[in-house]
């Protein structure tokens, strides 16, 4: 059966002939909130299952995690610190989530990412809500679907991280529907503003794509929406009341030295280019990829396999705004076309900068694939099958990093091996290929229909074939999305280490490191936030900073050693303490008392003189 174009109940929602808009609406009632929980279920389990099993795989998450460690150590929350420096990188708000997490769930990874989990399922629920108010109920269901299958919202930088980007797209999301809604009712534009200033307080300058888009978006509106005065005034005063005094506060403090480090080297220098990568042409950093080519294989890995219908989505949408006026297609083209320019002007390119984007291409879609099953033109048959014989082809060979790898657990600037693992660029990976061979297989069942004489049985097979199609697009992006939840559980061997320590019912004094001196281990976020867990931030470097003999406080208590493959060995033989581990470089003992002090003190000199008598003269 086709529906005839007669009406809308909804914007954007085809209504049949002669079929009035209220039964509908009536029929939606009771689906939609059941659709809703489900769809919020399914997300709640991809970003909430064993969402503190896996180590922090990342140096953004330690990072994080540290500062809010060490500011309710402090009980100073309005200045972060970062192993006891000022931490002028980022605002407050994550850390402030991060604290509130630890309050609830203790100091760990579970307290850390709670927060951006929550996030992530709020954007989500607000998502399905937009694409409701824009396009109908199917087209608000549709994009909360696609949403949580986007690998990147899930896992990369995202809802199962303790990083800045879930926060940020919510907000996103919520100034949009308080932009869309300021139309019919001016308070919302309250809402904008609080919204907008909150998104200063979490990401800092990304608080300018937002005014933009609202103001494009309220210019080219006809008719023209009329904000009064005092509305104006009290939306501006909110945003500032939400922003400024921190900023003011940090000026105070630190003076001229904010201004030039948070807003030179972390804004200017990064939007820029000033400040190169360690690699050329490495996924951190400055990269010499295009920003289409670049952005675009990042948007296309994420959506995948919606991702095929994403060139005829975006030409649809600026056909509804030319040809139809469409207010809700002009707001997600705004926004797309907006916040795409902003990064792709930016000489910085991360991947995760592109996840404010995903939840109106995720409407988009939504609302493009309502039309499809709805109206069915010939036009869009040859279109999916060119799409989706073509578009991997351009950008499936293109970078792929896997978050719960061990390779992937340092920065690549760090570690040219990781950076090996980062720029990888396989073909076609192995999650892609049921997607892909089940769109391909559908595709030219649904052509090969099309030559067929038209008649009310090949009316409802052509619509069960698109909802087919369809439902291999969500079978296979879910299936995407769930594959990694297999590697969960991994753990690097430092924070095996401390979760040996505490079954054990073993607490330290202090870390030692040998072998493992500041460059190595210690610089990284990622080693300081276990080793401090270990210590409550005592570590020592002993080879580095003296004999341990001259400490008279290690007579005393319990100490971990944390060693190279060479002290370890050396270790191991000497008879140190209990063993923890030895795996991957790492050696890891724990004594009590000065035998152990001992002991390392005549391995220390063991290899000076080692090292004494093998350099060349």
């Amino acid at each position: 059966m086709r529906f005839a174009r007669v009406g809308r109940h909804a914007e954007g929602e085809p209504v049949g002939e002669g079929q009035s808009a209220v039964p509908r609406r009536r029929r939606m009632a009771f689906g939609f909130p059941l659709s809703a929980l489900c769809i919020l279920a399914l997300a709640g389990f991809l970003l909430f299952w064993k969402l503190g099993a896996t180590s922090f795989h990342d140096g953004d998450e330690a990072t994080y995690a540290q500062c809010a460690k060490e500011m309710m150590a402090r009980g100073d929350y309005l200045n972060v610190h970062f192993r006891g420096e000022p931490f002028l990188e980022k605002p407050p708000v994550k850390i402030w989530l991060i604290t509130l997490g630890y309050r609830l769930f203790g100091i760990g990874e579970l307290g850390a990412r709670f927060s951006s989990a929550l996030f992530a399922l709020s954007t989500v629920a607000i998502t399905i809500l937009l694409g409701r108010r824009l396009f109908g109920s199917s087209t608000g269901l549709l994009a909360g679907l696609i949403l949580i299958s986007s690998t990147q919202f899930v896992h990369e930088h995202c809802g199962r991280a303790a990083e800045m980007e879930p926060e940020t797209v919510f907000l996103y999301v919520a100034s949009m529907a308080c932009l869309w809604l300021a139309r019919r009712d001016d308070r919302w534009f309250y809402g904008l503003a609080a919204s907008a200033g909150t998104l200063a307080m979490t990401k800092g300058p990304l608080f300018a794509p937002v005014l933009v888009i609202a103001a494009l978006f309220l210019v080219t509106d006809r008719p023209r929406v009329h904000i009064t005065r005092r509305t104006a005034f009290l939306s501006t005063l909110v945003f500032l009341v939400i922003a400024l005094p921190w900023y003011v506060h940090q000026m105070f403090v630190h003076g001229t030295l904010f201004l030039r480090f948070y807003l030179g080297e972390q804004i200017v220098n990064r939007f820029f280019g000033i400040r190169q990568s360690v690699v050329p042409g490495a996924i951190v950093g400055i990269t010499r990829q295009p920003a289409i080519r670049f952005y675009g294989s990042v948007v296309f890995h994420s959506l995948f396999p919606w991702s095929v219908l994403l060139l005829p989505t975006l030409a649809y949408q600026v056909r509804e705004v030319l040809r139809k006026r469409s207010d809700a297609a002009r707001l997600l083209l705004i926004w797309i076309i907006v916040f795409a320019l902003t990064i792709g002007f930016s000489k910085g390119k991360l991947p995760w900068y592109a996840i404010p984007m995903l939840p109106a291409l995720a409407i988009s879609v939504a609302c493009f694939c309502r039309r499809m099953v709805a109206f069915q033109p010939r036009w869009l048959y040859f279109a999916l099958v060119a799409a989706a014989l073509v578009l991997p082809l351009l950008f499936l060979p293109s970078h792929q990093y896997d978050p719960y790898s061990r390779r992937a657990m340092a920065w690549p600037s760090e570690d040219p091996d990781v950076v090996a693992a980062w720029t990888v660029r396989p073909w076609v990976p192995l999650s892609f290929v049921p997607g892909f061979l089940t769109l391909l297989l559908i595709c030219v069942a649904v052509w090969v229909a099309v030559g067929y004489r038209r008649s009310p049985v090949q009316g409802r097979l052509r619509t069960a074939l698109w909802i087919a199609l369809l439902g291999s697009f969500a079978f296979s992006s879910i299936y995407r999305t769930v594959l990694p939840l297999r590697g969960v559980e991994r753990r690097i061997p430092i924070a095996r280490c401390q979760d040996a320590i505490r079954k054990a019912g073993l607490h330290p004094k202090r870390v030692i490191l040998l072998g493992l001196g500041p460059e190595k281990s210690e610089s990284r976020a990622i080693d300081y936030f276990y080793m401090d867990n270990l210590s409550g931030g005592n570590i020592l470097a002993p080879e580095r900073t003296g004999d341990l003999g001259a400490d008279s406080v290690l007579q005393s208590g319990g100490s971990v050693v944390l060693a190279d493959s060479q002290f370890g060995a050396a270790l191991a033989k000497a008879g140190l303490g209990m063993p923890l581990l030895s795996e991957e470089g790492l050696t890891a003992f724990y004594f009590e008392g000065q035998p152990g002090i001992s002991t390392i003190r005549g391995v220390l000199v063991q290899e000076k003189a080692k090292a004494n008598r093998f350099r060349p003269m």
